[in-house]
């Protein structure tokens, strides 16, 4: 077990202690983040549990959140020598909760799900501590299926979810930071990125880890479209393993372009934007309701249960974005697409103003959470 961070060096008795585990990706991450500030400013004390070299341990760090490391691993579906690791990974994280719990004595624990939750919940439950388990995603993968029948309380993010929880489940959405509520001006945005001011600009990205085919596609239809560099420009968000190839391929172009592996300032990113690429994560689509950009989903064809695509639908279905197959797409069929919205950016600008409800407010569930803890 490792920790870092500051911590107080006084405790009033009557604060409220809770430690939240949530890490891996930015999913589980930065909902996570959202609630924690929400209870600091409520003079709650807040620590994170986060597996071993995460990548979000500078984040904690630039936040000043105490945290905690334990080892996690998560079954791979195929086959990998891997996976004869996980229950010893899982003995492990069982061992460093308890280590944990004994010195923060928590009032509550909140898992924001996935394989890293698991450990941390099922000690908690052992020594009766309430466990509130939010769910990001319409469907919930196996993980949550579990730490479900550890968790007094469930938060879902989307209505359909309700059912899927029985009595337990109460609709909170998806967390989201208060950055996203208060975009800064576009033109402000764009020159940060180093883009021209008056141009349109699509936003390309796969989520915190990046997404490998979806980089493809996008370069190949973008490639094909050397007409139209002069009423668009390119912000793209790759992963780490795709940056160079891309902003290469992109230099051969003559679009307008900004690309990188990581971004840690997705507000801005969306202020700059006008037409939105993407993956379905759970918090891309929460974020993308708050900021009221257009979007083309692309779903992980490979999330558990469809995920992605069931919470694409819930935009699509309001008629605020557009979901294709990553089967049905090549980089004809996207190169097609996106010269069609080229040429009429008022059909999808004009997708963000329908009036449509939403069915339910991302920019309130913080607080909702928070209310639900204490």
């Amino acid at each position: 077990m490792c920790r870092g961070g500051p911590r107080p060096l006084l405790r009033r008795d009557d604060d409220m202690r809770v430690v939240i585990v949530a890490g891996g990706t930015g999913g589980h991450f930065y909902p996570g983040l959202a609630v924690a500030r929400e209870l600091l400013s409520s003079r709650a004390e807040v620590s994170f549990v986060i597996k071993r070299g995460d990548y979000v341990l500078p984040l904690l760090r630039r936040e000043k959140i105490p945290f905690y490391s334990i080892s996690a691993g998560g079954f791979n579906r195929r086959f990998d020598l891997k996976n004869f690791l996980v229950p010893f990974k899982l003995i492990a994280g069982i061992i460093q909760s308890f280590q944990i719990f004994h010195q923060e004595k928590p009032d509550a624990l909140l898992v924001m799900g996935g394989y890293l939750s698991v450990a941390p919940a099922l000690v908690a439950r052992l020594i009766r501590i309430p466990v509130i388990l939010h769910e990001q995603n319409v469907v919930p993968g196996l993980a949550n299926r579990l730490l479900s029948r550890l968790a007094s309380r469930v938060a879902v993010s989307f209505p359909t979810s309700l059912p899927l929880f029985g009595k337990k489940a109460i609709l909170t959405g998806n967390p989201v930071r208060r950055e996203f509520t208060n975009l800064p001006p576009s033109t402000a945005a764009r020159q940060k990125w180093g883009l021209d001011a008056s141009k349109l600009t699509l936003l390309i990205f796969g989520g915190s880890l990046g997404a490998h085919r979806l980089n493809q596609l996008a370069v190949e239809a973008i490639e094909q479209l050397p007409s139209y560099a002069d009423r668009f420009q390119i912000l793209h968000i790759t992963g780490a393993s795709d940056v160079t190839w891309v902003r290469q391929r992109y230099e051969k172009t003559p679009f307008g372009f900004y690309v990188d592996s990581y971004c840690h300032d997705m507000p801005s990113a969306y202020a700059a934007s006008d037409l939105v690429i993407g993956r379905a994560g759970a918090s891309t689509v929460t974020e993308l309701m708050v900021v009221r950009k257009p979007a083309i989903f692309v779903p992980y064809p490979l999330a558990t249960g469809g995920h992605q695509t069931a919470n694409a639908k819930v935009l699509a279905d309001a008629g605020k974005a557009r979901v294709y197959e990553q089967r049905d797409l090549n980089r004809g069929e996207l190169k097609n697409i996106l010269e069609g919205l080229m040429k009429q950016p008022s059909d999808w600008q004009g997708w963000v103003k329908k009036t449509d409800p939403l069915p339910v407010d991302p920019a309130r569930a913080a607080a909702a959470i928070a209310d639900l803890i204490h």
